[in-house]
């Protein structure tokens, strides 16, 4: 059945990659993977890393990748949890910020074709995961009423991500980015002259630009404020395209996870980041549908003028 071509439809549908795609995944995860677990009951390995791809790729969950392949859940349970913390275990190795002033200055190109903001190497916003209620439920209500987490993600203009952080649902966007650890350390790793792109959910710093708003400005936007906003946004698209993708293609994200721990949630995100960014890496580019506006954690808290640092200034030179 591999390699046919008579079956590129099948993977696609319902493992969310090429057949090319699949065996290079084959190969990586049997390297990475503890020869332990290399023999998980009698079935082949392929169709151990296709239970994972397809339980990923579709809204049905264990029950139901059980009933598609003919399994026991508890097998599939034991697979699916053995090979998602192969993937989410590698997150390091596959997202991360550029290592070297070469890297930073081949990103800081791209979005600078967009629409020539000078210096942008980065943009970064968050998106919704609902979850079932956990235990200590409380903090992971977010602004809808729902249960969920709320995951900030720094987006390269190809809509890689290059830094995710998973939080409770009712954090912000600006508090994620203030409590992060890349919100410590990104000020001294990103190099000078350069800066992030945010939506208003955030805070102006130095190196992090935020649209010019209205309530700043006494009600008014002159026409060069506007211009600059509406690059901004045109800019920060690969954010919400990078959402858009990663949940098309992985559909569990768009359910109520229902996973028996936190622990176990963020496990089974995280190789979702992961297999979006190996597959960007084998070229596999599909799903390029931009995420809903529901998906996002606009307005979680109010503005608060004490919290703002804006200087218009660092707008003005961007």
């Amino acid at each position: 059945m591999l390699g046919h071509p008579q079956y590129e439809k099948w993977f696609k549908a319902n493992l969310r990659c090429s057949q090319a795609t699949f065996s290079r995944l084959i190969d990586w995860i049997r390297h990475e993977l503890p020869e332990r677990y290399r023999r998980l009951s009698h079935h082949s390995f392929k169709t151990k890393v296709v239970v994972v791809l397809y339980f990923l790729g579709s809204d049905g969950g264990y029950r139901e990748t059980a009933a598609a392949f003919g399994m026991s859940k508890s097998w599939c349970v034991n697979v699916i949890s053995v090979l998602v913390g192969v993937l989410s275990s590698s997150a390091a190795t596959w997202i991360n910020l550029p290592r070297n002033s070469a890297e930073w200055n081949d990103v800081e190109q791209v979005f600078f074709a967009r629409q020539k903001i000078p210096g942008v190497v980065d943009a970064v916003d968050g998106t919704l995961i609902e979850i079932q209620r956990p235990k200590d439920y409380d903090g992971f209500y977010n602004r809808n009423g729902d249960l969920s987490l709320n995951i900030q993600a720094v987006v390269h203009a190809k809509t890689r991500f290059m830094s995710v952080d998973i939080r409770p649902g009712s954090y912000s966007d600006k508090k994620i980015s203030k409590t992060s650890s890349f919100g410590y350390s990104i000020s001294w790793k990103i190099p000078k002259g350069c800066f992030l792109l945010g939506d208003a959910g955030y805070t102006l710093m130095p190196w992090l630009i935020t649209p010019f708003m209205a309530h700043e400005e006494h009600g008014n936007l002159s026409k060069l404020q506007k211009n600059f906003n509406y690059k901004d946004s045109s800019t920060r698209m690969s954010v919400e395209c990078a959402f858009g993708r990663l949940k098309e293609r992985f559909r569990i994200l768009k359910t109520v996870m229902n996973e028996k721990s936190l622990d176990q949630t963020t496990t089974v995100v995280t190789a979702c980041f992961v297999l979006h960014n190996m597959f960007l890496y084998y070229n596999d580019g599909l799903f390029a549908i931009p995420n809903r506006r529901r998906d996002r954690n606009d307005q979680v808290q109010p503005f608060d003028k004490s919290e703002s640092e804006t200087n218009p200034f660092l707008r003005k030179t961007a």
